[in-house]
């Protein structure tokens, strides 16, 4: 049971490889990736940041994949940059197909915390995943976050 589920990660992570270079070479879309940092206690953590109309809200750090850079490194050093959190990955989670991106999200279990993240970021929370659907307003973050809790519970409903 264990070699098949890290059999399906493995071809996961290359479909979602696969996927970023067919997307990224078509020119047509740009590209970002992220992650759900998950600590010790389940909690997951939230960045509070300004939207596109200027006004706070919790979401999940993300940011933009530098040319060269591989989604994975891109999602680590974003979350890295924007929460101060240092993490591993665990697995892809989703790709969001966005109007003018491609988001690539990824499950990933925290490491360090160095209490440091840049200016764009306002506050960085871990809280449970109850408390960060009832903090979220995004449908992608939404969406994220309910395959995270699918993957982690084996539940698709």
């Amino acid at each position: 049971m264990a070699l098949a589920a890290a059999i399906a990660l493995l071809v996961g992570a290359a479909a979602v490889v696969v996927a970023l270079r067919l997307h990224v070479a078509a020119g047509k879309k740009w590209a970002s990736a992220g992650g759900v940092v998950v600590d010790g206690d389940g909690r997951v953590a939230l960045v509070e940041q300004r939207d596109r109309k200027n006004r706070w809200r919790w979401t999940l750090p993300k940011g933009r994949i530098d040319a060269g850079e591989s989604a994975e490194t891109a999602a680590l050093r974003e979350v890295y940059e924007e929460s101060g959190l240092r993490a591993e990955i665990v697995r892809p989670l989703v790709m969001h197909d966005g109007r003018a991106h491609y988001t690539y999200f990824y499950e990933m279990r925290l490491v360090a915390d160095d209490g440091k993240h840049d200016g764009v970021t306002r506050a960085v929370r871990f809280v449970s995943v109850v408390e960060a659907t009832k903090l979220m307003s995004s449908r992608r973050d939404l969406h994220v976050l309910r395959r995270l809790v699918q993957l982690r519970t084996r539940v698709t409903a």
